[in-house]
């Protein structure tokens, strides 16, 4: 059986996959809540991720593009459309040392160039601010580790 963290991180990017569209792959995020109005994705018996992604592929097929899938006992991807234009558009860019300086002006230049930033640095809780005009009206800040 596969574990939890272990299956978010093989269905998130099998779903911005198998929901690209051409060159443009969707944004993915995931929640730990259940949306009420997603459908709802069971996982069957599959032990590995190349089953677990045919279940998926499948399940998909079957349906209209949902902009959420829910999971039981896991949560809600929620998928959006990637941002169209400029020269990154819909790509994802981790940028190491973000919160200030050179690394806030990189951030901040490959936003507005269309990815999606994502910031690393021992401050950024402390920096929310200089952020806002960074991300797309969206700034979280916290002490993620993976």
């Amino acid at each position: 059986m596969i574990e939890q963290r272990e299956l978010i991180n093989i269905l998130a990017p099998a779903l911005r996959g198998l929901r690209a569209e051409g060159q443009a792959l969707p944004l993915v995020r995931f929640d730990p809540a259940r949306a009420a109005d997603a459908p709802v994705f069971e996982p069957g018996k599959a032990d590995d991720a190349r089953a677990l992604v045919g279940e998926l592929r499948q399940w998909l097929a079957q349906r209209p593009q949902p902009n959420a899938v829910s999971v039981p006992q896991l949560g809600t991807f929620h998928i959006s459309p990637a941002p169209v234009g400029g020269r990154v558009g819909g790509k994802i860019a981790l940028v190491t040392g973000g919160a200030q300086g050179f690394g806030l002006e990189i951030a901040s230049a490959l936003a507005r160039e269309g990815a999606c930033v994502v910031l690393g640095d021992v401050t950024c809780a402390e920096r929310k601010r200089p952020l806002q005009g960074c991300a797309n009206g969206t700034v979280k800040t916290g002490p993620w580790a993976w």
